[in-house]
């Protein structure tokens, strides 16, 4: 149905409402529109109303024969056996793989697996079970220790092994349990080292990026970091990564300015350790006050917007003051 008569009518109507002390001709071509738009709407109704409805019915598709069946199915398992023999022959070149880097750094295959398949995402997700034997495992090294005896994981395994096989599933449980309490207990607030500050800060750039390149593969983006100190109890140059290269050499282009990813890290480091603010970045007071001046200006400049818009809104409208 066309509403532009309606909508046409009620302008006008609002046009006369509101106009009326000033023009009287309004008036008379007010009406003569409103009963011309009137008729219209009406008749326009009336044929909507009265006309008849078109039925869209979905046909049903004719029946495939029994040889066209079976040759499509012939070809979807054809083109299947294709796909498994890839990803067979793909998955044992993985192995193969993992096993030789394994090899070359002294590491089981599955730390490796985790890596390719997992890319990261395992250091989100953390199991809060705790296995029986690994309880029994660090309680008895605990024990060990307090006696003065420092004994491997796997010596402790293989001397004690027995005593663990003769424990009931209760006394398992109770090792669970106070395996639970006495980790709960130990934690405590690290206090690290520059030396460790250094090794949490590199664990934590591998984990991002492990992270990144898993969320990379699994869903689909693009991505950048840059990670700087912010204080000067330890040495370590700014971070930064890409996911490509392309995105690398588009920060030239992005940045008006000439990019370039060591100085910007440079001066995103000291900013950093100087607290954040711009102030302390200043050697002289005139910097300092030119900079505080700006400041100023801009702040007032806000304020006065903002007043501006509040007149602006009180003039239209007197009810808002």
């Amino acid at each position: 149905m066309d509403y532009t008569p309606f909508f046409s009518a009620l302008y006008i109507t609002f046009f006369f409402e509101t106009h009326i002390h000033t023009c009287a001709h309004c008036l008379h071509f007010a009406i003569h529109h409103l009963r011309f738009s009137m008729s219209a709407l009406t008749s326009s109704t009336i044929q909507a109303a009265s006309s008849t409805r078109v039925r869209h019915t979905q046909h049903k598709a004719a029946p495939i024969p029994a040889k066209q069946r079976k040759e499509k199915a012939a070809v979807r398992e054809k083109n299947q056996e294709a796909i498994d023999e890839a990803v067979d022959e793909w998955f044992a070149s993985t192995m193969s793989k993992a096993n030789e880097l394994a090899a070359q750094f002294n590491k089981k295959p599955r730390y490796f697996l985790d890596i390719f398949f997992h890319g990261g995402a395992r250091m989100v997700h953390h199991h809060e079970k705790v296995n029986a034997h690994n309880a029994f495992v660090s309680l008895k090294a605990q024990e060990l220790r307090e006696e003065g005896r420092v004994m491997s994981l796997v010596n402790i395994q293989r001397e004690f092994q027995q005593e663990y096989k003769a424990l009931g599933d209760n006394e398992r449980e109770e090792l669970v349990q106070e395996y639970k309490e006495n980790a709960d207990s130990s934690k405590h607030i690290p206090h690290p080292s520059p030396r460790g500050r250094i090794q949490d800060f590199s664990n934590t750039v591998r984990n991002l990026i492990l992270l990144i390149n898993g969320l990379k593969t699994r869903v689909g983006v693009e991505a950048f970091f840059c990670i700087v100190r912010n204080t000067p109890t330890y040495h370590m140059k700014p971070q930064w990564y890409f996911t490509s290269e392309a995105l690398a050499d588009y920060m030239k282009i992005a940045v008006s300015k000439k990019w370039n990813s060591h100085d910007v890290g440079t001066k995103v480091e000291a900013f950093a350790i100087a607290g954040c603010d711009p102030v302390n970045l200043f050697t002289t007071s005139k910097k300092k006050a030119d900079y505080l001046k700006a400041e100023i200006r801009n702040n007032i400049s806000t304020m006065l917007g903002t007043l501006a818009s509040i007149l602006i809104r009180c003039f239209n409208d007197s009810s808002l003051c």
